[in-house]
């Protein structure tokens, strides 16, 4: 529920502005009804699966490649949405889901815009180490599950816990987030990323061909049925 139309709007504003954009929740409509002097909307949202909260909670941390599969993921699809304008400054794994036919735990999308903002004043208070310290203690949770309260607080405060069964690649990636502030594309191109989705990278393509004349490259997206889900929301005028 928002406290006024002007919330509301905006988060309908955002998501529009977010349609096509790989790796996010999909905005399919949105719906109006009016009762008295309110304005009831619904927004008809992609329908996916839990969220990696749950994911964690339900089957406990996830092996280094899936985790370094989701979040390259995760950082593909922050780059979308930087590209649009917009910072979603409240991520976290409950506001990442699964995607409802996913074959894999990685296969995932960002959701809950009710915070993001595409407004340059609020953006310049998330382009901080903030933004870089979420992708590490996410990249954390993965590999230690969720809710490791007295480890993440260690890692906040800026101390990589002592005894965590990681390997060396790993620590340097989380370490590197709120430390060397490592960019999106830095995310990507890190050593860890690298070696564990090398892989999953070629399986994103068909049809490569290579030759001293020619190179064709197409890109087939994987199919599936749309699936609708819906959020319920008040509009209240002012």
């Amino acid at each position: 529920m928002f406290q006024s139309g002007r919330e509301a709007g905006r988060e309908l504003r955002l998501m529009s502005k977010l349609r096509g954009c790989a790796g996010v929740v999909s905005l399919a409509g949105f719906v109006r009804k009016r009762s008295g002097g309110a304005c009831y909307g619904t927004m008809v949202m992609e329908l996916c699966g839990p969220s990696l909260c749950h994911r964690l909670i339900k089957g406990g941390p996830l092996g280094e490649k899936e985790a370094a599969k989701t979040i390259q993921r995760l950082a593909e699809g922050l780059k979308g949405i930087h590209t649009s304008g917009i910072i979603h400054p409240n991520l976290k794994p409950e506001n990442i889901f699964v995607k409802l036919d996913a074959t894999a735990v990685h296969e995932v999308v960002i959701g809950d815009f009710g915070v993001a903002t595409d407004d340059p004043k609020e953006m310049s208070q998330y382009c901080g180490t903030g933004n870089h310290r979420r992708v590490g203690v996410i990249t954390y949770e993965l590999l230690r599950g969720y809710k490791q309260s007295r480890e993440i607080e260690l890692f906040r405060a800026g101390e990589f816990p002592d005894g965590c069964p990681l390997s060396d690649e790993a620590e340097d990636f989380i370490c590197g987030m709120p430390i060397e502030r490592l960019t999106l594309d830095g995310v990507l191109e890190h050593p860890w990323i690298v070696e564990n989705c090398s892989n999953h990278m070629l399986e994103q393509y068909k049809g490569v061909k290579f030759g001293r004349e020619l190179s064709v490259l197409v890109w087939v997206p994987p199919n599936g049925p749309l699936a609708l889900g819906v959020a319920n929301f008040i509009v209240v005028f002012d």
